[in-house]
């Protein structure tokens, strides 16, 4: 099947090569990667637009549960007792939904992902591009005409249910096939974002919610269209064999309707295929369990313990997008060459143990802005270099079936780590009724706890993963596993091997 991919060789990358052999200068490798995730990086931007408003939602939030305790206005005093109270119940809240959301999310992910092989990446990607339009439509609607937040609050963790970060990294993967390069490319790409994002969101920040609201709906109106008329398909379809004269048979390893029971199965063998995979994968599931921690117990620690406002923020995002943005573009690339991908991995999971009891430590607000100029590039060092190991331990055609299944396994860790925080934090704070920021303390610690497990874990694995196996070869795999059962189904696949 002819299709466009939007990932075909730069000429870029061309122009940089010497003529008597030299390698292609770092400069010019960089400008390849853009030219290659150009689609992505569009649509990255309009995503980033969308969600202009983003910084009025928490304040937006505390203000509705703050009402039931006194009320006020939860961005001029965050720090107050209804609004410190208000943002405990909504961290509370924000963590059963969410974790109901990633419940189903866990169950959707695998087969999504899987299901992006045959189908593609961008007829999923439209979808969720549509439905994610649909929370700013009621929030706007909450702020315009006075409709009840709960249903802005209700709908927001469905939406996040249709996950579709395994396709969208398995995108990433078809985008820049060459395993060696994927780390620096997902770096690259990672910059770039970023700097996006500290172009775009400090208008979020500073301009007032009327107008944040208003470019946040152009935004969602144009990626839907984006992504209708101008995005492009970038998996290499695997499509059913016919037999002749057989509409109805088709390729045993990949069924024309998705079948999550067979597709965890199949997820199950390539993540145990080896120690290195299995590792791993429990590496990211302590992480992603030690990640939901922060989600429940940062929003209300800086609101109602720092009193953090929407403007003080500003400099918090600065202070990170200038860290990120300095150790992905003058730093990461170089230790990954130096040091290897794991052992960057290992440098990363270092940081995620010690930024939570220092977090703990701080009593205000610019104390967490220099912990953070500090610390958030090297706790973003691990996001390009997972990505890059992940994709680079299975074969092309696995890339969707694995990126979903992790991603799947995520939701699930991230579904006991909000229930687990949100009831931690909940009850060291007595729904914020303790004014004494050492009542988060604990939370703090149980995370980095976890992030220890995951960092003593890494130090386990070899420092050279082991490379991945050719298509034939999972393809042989699968067929495998689907004819153990049926007589004289594997000395066929052997012969057909052979």
């Amino acid at each position: 099947m002819e299709h466009e991919t939007g990932c075909e060789s730069s000429p870029l990358l061309l122009d940089g090569i010497v003529m008597e052999g030299s390698v292609v200068g770092e400069q010019t490798r960089a400008l390849d990667y853009i030219y290659r995730l150009r689609y992505l990086i569009c649509l990255c931007f309009l995503g980033v637009g969308q969600h202009m408003i983003g910084p009025s939602i928490p304040y937006i939030v505390n203000t509705f549960f703050a009402a039931a305790h006194g009320g006020g206005d939860c961005e001029v005093a965050p720090k107050s007792s209804p609004c410190r109270q208000g943002a405990a119940e909504a961290a509370f809240f924000h963590g059963w939904s969410d974790a109901a959301g990633n419940l189903v999310a866990m169950l959707l992910a695998v087969g999504l992902g899987s299901y992006s092989d045959r189908i593609g990446r961008r007829p999923l990607i439209r979808m969720f591009g549509v439905l994610n339009t649909v929370p700013t439509i009621l929030l706007t609607l909450h702020m315009t005409m006075g409709l009840t937040l709960w249903a802005y609050l209700a709908v927001g963790p469905l939406v996040e249910s249709f996950d579709v970060n395994g396709v969208f990294l398995a995108l990433l993967s078809d985008m820049i096939p060459d395993p060696k390069d994927r780390a620096a490319g997902f770096g690259v790409f990672i910059a770039v974002v970023l700097l996006v994002v500290g172009v775009v969101t400090p208008f979020g920040f500073l301009l007032p919610r009327s107008y944040a609201l208003a470019m946040s709906l152009v935004a969602a109106g144009l990626k839907v269209s984006f992504l209708f008329f101008m995005f492009p398909e970038t998996a290499k379809l695997v499509e059913p064999e016919l037999d002749s004269g057989d509409s109805d048979s088709r390729s045993p390893g990949f069924p024309a309707a998705p079948n999550l029971i067979e597709t965890a199965r199949h997820a199950f063998r390539v993540l145990t295929r080896h120690s290195f995979i299995a590792r791993m994968t429990m590496v990211l599931t302590m992480t992603g369990f030690a990640g939901s921690g922060y989600a429940i117990v940062m929003p209300p620690f800086m609101t109602g313990y720092l009193g953090f406002t929407r403007r003080d923020k500003l400099a918090l995002f600065m202070s990170a997008a200038a860290s990120v943005l300095i150790t992905f573009l003058a730093v990461l690339g170089r230790l990954v060459s130096r040091f290897g991908s794991v052992r960057v991995l290992q440098m990363s999971l270092a940081a995620y143990v010690v930024f939570p009891v220092c977090c703990s430590a701080c009593g205000r607000e610019w104390h967490l802005v220099a912990l953070v100029a500090i610390f958030a590039g090297p706790l973003c060092m691990a996001f390009p270099v997972v990505s890059a190991i992940k994709s680079n331990l299975v074969a092309q055609d696995e890339q969707g079936l694995v990126q979903g299944a992790i991603a799947s396994i995520g939701k699930g860790t991230a579904t006991a780590g909000f229930l687990l925080f949100s009831f931690l934090f909940a009850l060291e704070t007595h729904s914020g009724q303790i004014k004494d920021r050492s009542a988060v303390f604990l939370p703090f610690l149980v995370i980095s706890g976890i992030s220890l497990s995951a960092f003593l874990l890494s130090c386990s694995l070899p420092l050279e993963p082991p490379p991945p196996p050719t298509s034939e070869q999972g393809g042989l795999e699968r067929q495998r596993s689907d004819f153990c059962g049926s007589d004289g189904g594997l000395a066929e696949v052997e012969m057909q091997a052979r």
